[in-house]
């Protein structure tokens, strides 16, 4: 079996990470709880346990480990859109790389 690579996209998906918090900066009959997002970025995603349990999901997201601090913390909120689906998760563990990206691992919520 042959499969064209030469169509697909490194990062063919949409993340955006975010936490539920007040933005203080506004006027104060403005300040309610809302979504302030720390990253909005592309990213590709594979499931991360077996057949029997796919509570989980890796992120890979590109990153310049020369120019930037990673902007994902344990514990924010993501929402990927995946072919039309939204998937959301809770980010347990970070995994930089010199090689220019990051894996995320995520628990579906």
């Amino acid at each position: 079996m042959y499969t064209n690579h030469l169509g697909t996209k490194e990062y063919p998906f949409f993340a955006t990470f975010y936490h539920l918090g007040v933005d203080e900066s506004k006027p104060l009959d403005q300040q309610f709880e809302e979504k302030i997002v720390s990253l909005e970025t592309e990213c590709d995603m594979s499931d991360r346990n077996s057949k029997l349990d796919n509570s989980s999901f890796t992120l890979y997201i590109p990153f310049d480990s020369k120019r930037e601090d990673v902007k994902v913390a344990i514990g924010e909120t993501v929402e990927v859109e995946t072919f039309g689906l939204k998937q959301r998760g809770r980010v347990l563990v970070v995994f930089p790389s010199t090689l220019d990206g990051v894996s995320i691992v995520c628990t579906r919520i």
